[in-house]
C-alpha cells in the first residue's frame, strides 16, 4: 500500500499502483527551474490535438526503452529532462520502459 503523508495521490488503478504522485519539493530549486525552463521553453512543444478542454493546452510526449535512454539525453531538446528521467531510472531499476508526459505552457488566445 503506498503511504507518504508528503504526496499527493491520484489513482484510478489499485491503491498498490497509483496512476501520479505528487511531492512538493522534491528537487532542489535550481534543478526544478531547468527542469521548469526545460518544459515551458521547449521547442518540441506543439498543439495538442484534443479538443474540448484540452484544445488550448501544449505539451510533448517522449516514450523510449531503457535501451533508447542514451537517445533521449544525447538530444539536444531532451537532455534537460534528464534530471528526471535518472531520478526514474534510479527508482524503479527494473523498469524497462518509460513515457514522459510534459505539458507545455496554456497557450493565449490570439
Amino acid at each position: 500500500m503506498f503511504a507518504d503523508p508528503d504526496a499527493n495521490l491520484w489513482r484510478t488503478t489499485p491503491p498498490t499502483a497509483p496512476l501520479v504522485i505528487e511531492r512538493a519539493r522534491f528537487y532542489d530549486n535550481a534543478t526544478f527551474a531547468s527542469l521548469a525552463s526545460c518544459a515551458v521553453d521547449n521547442p518540441l512543444l506543439a498543439r495538442n490535438p484534443l479538443g474540448g478542454t484540452f484544445n488550448k493546452t501544449t505539451g510533448l510526449l517522449v516514450r523510449f526503452t531503457d535501451s533508447g535512454y542514451a537517445t533521449v539525453v544525447a538530444d539536444g531538446n531532451l537532455s534537460c529532462f534528464a534530471p528526471f528521467v535518472d531520478t526514474a531510472r534510479r527508482k524503479y531499476p527494473k523498469a524497462n520502459a518509460f513515457v514522459l508526459n510534459v505539458r507545455g505552457p496554456r497557450l493565449r488566445r490570439q
